[in-house]
């Protein structure tokens, strides 16, 4: 791509109308690789490591985790919970709180 064409602003699709409306240069998007590359404007201050990096810090600390990505925090700590359990003890476990509820319904234990 050539210094002319970067220069050239294009209406970008898929924007927010409203935004676009306010703003008072037209959007330009950077839809490719090599277009972000030779853009004067954009730099990119992460790369495909430092991104993984960042990712894994956040994981590795369950505060930090739940704040930021709060499903995936519940995620880890369901699946955290069956660590160590063999089938039958799982099976076992569900077996017995299936015939809790009713059993305590049964002999009026409601609390």
């Amino acid at each position: 791509m050539t210094e002319e064409k970067l220069d050239q602003v294009e209406e970008a699709e898929g924007l927010n109308d409203s935004v676009l409306k306010r703003i008072k240069t037209k959007a330009f998007r950077c839809n490719d690789d090599e277009t972000a590359r030779r853009c004067r404007v954009y730099d990119c201050r992460n790369t495909d490591a430092s991104v993984e990096k960042d990712f894994d810090e956040i994981v590795r600390t369950p505060a930090r985790c739940g704040q930021d990505y709060p499903k995936l925090a519940i995620l880890i700590w369901f699946l955290q919970s069956f660590k160590g359990e063999t089938r039958g003890q799982r099976f076992r476990v569900a077996f017995v709180q299936f015939w809790v509820y009713p059993w305590r319904l049964l002999t009026f234990r409601w609390w």
